[in-house]
């Protein structure tokens, strides 16, 4: 079972609630608080229906955008069927374009039918695939031909010497983005140390996201 302070470290989650924010007119979505989405997260498969049901009402409403075609079909109860067969294909038409289908599919990796069952981290990722996925659909040109460019993007707020990056949501949630380091290339050896290992370590460190709290909406 995740914990809040865990979900507050996954990206996905801020980039789900601005792509709603961003969109909600355009493809008929929920904009919702951060905070909102991670409580219904947390209390999903509780007695908390109104929390538990923003999670399912969202994933519906992004299958159907991307399956149009099946939109008088898809519904809270049947969705599931839907959202796998979707990432299946998706997966399909890569291999068969020979581009490389970058999200580990947790359906299939799990041997899952239900997104219920999948663990919240998962449901997250899920979901954050599925925004990706609605960018893809052949509507997109004509819903968003109006919106100005520079209003899609979110630039950080700000880098510091220690290059990381900050990132400020909805005036109260502030989060910092640690970069991986470079990885050093090996040094060629000298004449007559051909032998002689002298390749640099490798300095590696994960990507992460950590929110900063009202530090700048108090």
């Amino acid at each position: 079972m995740s914990t809040l302070a865990e979900l507050q470290k996954m990206p996905e989650i801020p980039a789900i609630a601005h792509f709603c924010s961003l969109f909600k007119t355009s493809f008929d979505l929920i904009e919702f608080e951060i905070e909102e989405f991670e409580t219904a997260l947390l209390k999903q498969n509780t007695d908390d229906i109104f929390s538990s049901t923003l999670v399912e009402r969202l994933t519906v409403k992004l299958v159907i955008g991307c399956l149009p075609m099946y939109a008088s079909n898809i519904h809270d109860g049947n969705f599931s069927k839907y959202l796998v067969q979707l990432i299946q294909t998706k997966k399909e038409e890569a291999e068969e374009d020979g581009y490389e289908f970058k999200f580990e599919d947790p359906f299939e990796e799990g041997g899952i039918e239900d997104f219920s069952d999948l663990s919240i981290k998962d449901q997250v990722r899920v979901l954050n695939q599925l925004t990706e996925f609605r960018l893809e659909c052949e509507d997109v040109y004509e819903e968003l031909r109006e919106f100005d460019p520079e209003g899609l993007r979110i630039d950080p707020l700000g880098i510091d010497s220690d290059n990381v990056v900050y990132w400020y949501f909805y005036g109260t949630r502030l989060y910092k983005e640690v970069k991986p380091l470079k990885a050093k290339r090996p040094k060629k050896p000298k004449k007559g140390e051909e032998n002689a290992k002298n390749v640099d370590e490798i300095e590696e460190e994960k990507i992460e996201t950590e929110p900063l709290d009202h530090l700048a909406g108090t």
